[in-house]
């Protein structure tokens, strides 16, 4: 997993490694669950794509697939339809294979015309190119499941003996895509999270934060910490102390150590703060600083004497 940089790190631990949550995101891997495990990884997705803010999407949506089929689940499952023109130009891409399915899944969670006219330009150019085999079966899916939905036939181009995807596959399209996107449908329904409240970790406009993201890499001085088990030891020493200084239930992340001072970097979830340095070493001089975001945490690295 992408274990670079603070941020992607930071992400990918809160919502893309629990219970290896992308590997339950493939095509009918959902409806193979039990029933009592369907039901708890539903309410996961719930809580999560509630939190997620738009500083903790953006990274994994520059991250790799694994991070970026997460991301297209939990805003799909969030109603977020704001990354709509993102994640459109990321599916026009053509870059991917399983990314592409969550993008193709997101937009037709969204659920309208406009959205079936970006899955009819994304299959039309895909049928119509020597791209490999990414996510034309979930376009269709999502074409034949939105005609059903909203009485329109954007999918008729594509099908029958003669459409696009019989020239493209040799053969005519069968029901297992239309199946597949109406059953994850009718899941990320049951489980669709409410409606949340603008938080400081949202960034106004998708697309132009995505294009202004860049990775920013503490000083060589710090440890990125790329061992899971590692990190999980760390956190609890982390949380240990954040009770200490009644900052209860932040669900710190630790992703990074000085190499001197044995500082760690951490992301959390609190109303003091959404990154914190923790001081673990010196009783007499243990302490905690809180950021509102990765920039002034990032800025405060830049001044960081152990």
């Amino acid at each position: 997993m992408p274990n670079e940089d603070p941020e992607v790190l930071a992400s990918v631990r809160r919502y893309v490694l629990p219970d290896r949550r992308y590997m339950k995101l493939h095509g009918w891997n959902i409806r193979h669950m039990e029933d009592r495990h369907r039901e708890a990884f539903g309410k996961s997705l719930t809580k999560a794509a509630s939190q997620v803010t738009d500083a903790e999407l953006i990274p994994l949506l520059k991250s790799d697939w694994r991070a970026r089929l997460v991301a297209a689940w939990l805003i799909a499952m969030g109603g977020r339809e704001e990354y709509r023109t993102l994640l459109n130009k990321l599916l026009l891409k053509h870059e991917g294979s399983n990314d592409l399915k969550g993008f193709c899944f997101t937009l037709t969670q969204f659920g309208t015309r406009i959205d079936a006219e970006m899955l009819s330009r994304y299959l039309a150019e895909s049928l119509s190119s020597p791209h490999p085999l990414t996510a034309q079966e979930w376009a269709l899916g999502g074409l034949l499941h939105l005609d059903a939905r909203l009485r329109t036939t954007y999918a008729t181009e594509f099908t029958g003996k003669d459409g696009l995807w019989a020239r493209w596959a040799n053969a005519e399209p069968g029901t297992e895509a239309k199946d597949l996107i109406n059953y994850l449908s009718s899941f990320s329904d049951a489980h669709k999270a409410p409606t949340r409240n603008q938080s400081e970790g949202d960034t106004g406009d998708p697309l132009v934060a995505y294009r202004s993201w860049r990775s920013r890499l503490p000083s060589a001085s710090w440890h990125i910490l790329a061992s899971e088990a590692a990190r999980v030891k760390i956190d609890s020493r982390v949380d240990e102390l954040l009770s200490n200084f009644h900052l209860m239930q932040a669900e710190p992340l630790s992703v990074a150590t000085c190499k001197t001072c044995r500082s760690v970097i951490f992301s959390a979830k609190s109303e003091a703060g959404a990154w914190g340095i923790a001081k673990t070493s010196g009783r007499a001089e243990r302490r905690i600083e809180m950021f509102q975001s990765y920039t002034e945490l990032w800025e405060s690295l830049t001044r960081h004497a152990c």
